[in-house]
C-alpha cells in the first residue's frame, strides 16, 4: 500500500491543477509557469510501479488517449481527469489512490493534487504507464466500454 500522499496542497495549487484540467480538452497545452507550480507543488507525490499493491489504480488518461488505448494496468478503473471533481467523492472511504497516465506528467500530476486536497490520499505514478510498460509490468487488455458509465 502507497503511503499517505504528503500535504493538501494550498490554494494556488489547487487552482493551477483545475485550471490545467479545465484547458486539457480545449487544445495546446497550458503556459509554462503553470506547468512548472504543477511539477513543483506534486514532485513529492510520485510514487514507483512497487508503491502499486495495495492503492486503488486510477487510469487518468484523457478521454481521447484513453479511447484509443488497448491496454491498462490491472484492476485499474478509468476516470475522467477532467472531472475529477465529479468523482472523487465517490471512492471508497480510507483508500490510497495511485494516478497515472501516460507519462506521469501533468495529468496525474493535477488529479493526484486535487484528490489530495479532497482529503483522498494520492499519489501519481512516475512515468506513468509506459514507464510502467517499460518495465515490463504486466497490462490488461482494456475490456470494450472500460471506464464508461
Amino acid at each position: 500500500m502507497i503511503n499517505p500522499a504528503p500535504t493538501v496542497p494550498d490554494a494556488a495549487t489547487q487552482h493551477a491543477a483545475r485550471a490545467f484540467l479545465a484547458g486539457l480538452d480545449a487544445g495546446p497545452a497550458a503556459d509554462q509557469p503553470l506547468l512548472d507550480s504543477i511539477n513543483r507543488a506534486s514532485e513529492a507525490m510520485g510514487a514507483g510501479p512497487d508503491d502499486a499493491a495495495g492503492a486503488l489504480l486510477l487510469d487518468v488518461r484523457r478521454n481521447a488517449v484513453f479511447d484509443a488505448a488497448g491496454d491498462l494496468i490491472p484492476g485499474a478503473q478509468w476516470r475522467n481527469p477532467v472531472a475529477v471533481a465529479d468523482w472523487a467523492g465517490a471512492l471508497p472511504p480510507q483508500c490510497s489512490a495511485l494516478v497515472y497516465c501516460v507519462h506521469g506528467h501533468e495529468v496525474s500530476r493535477s488529479v493526484a493534487l486535487l484528490l489530495c486536497a479532497a482529503g483522498v490520499p494520492a499519489r501519481f505514478l512516475r512515468g506513468g504507464i509506459a514507464a510502467w510498460s517499460a518495465a515490463g509490468r504486466p497490462l490488461s487488455a482494456k475490456p470494450p466500454n472500460a471506464g464508461k458509465a
